[in-house]
């Protein structure tokens, strides 16, 4: 997303959007996956 903002309240705007956003999810009962990391490893040094 882009957007045009008066200087330095582009941060303000960012966070109005992103709870927007998030509250749009919530109520349509969308989650927001969130990044897993899974990592192996070999014990043991077989």
């Amino acid at each position: 997303m882009v957007a045009k903002t008066i200087p330095m309240r582009q941060w303000a705007i960012e966070m109005e959007l992103r709870r927007r956003i998030k509250y749009r999810l919530d109520k349509e009962g969308i989650e927001i996956p969130y990044p897993r990391r899974v990592i192996y490893s070999k014990e043991g040094g077989k």
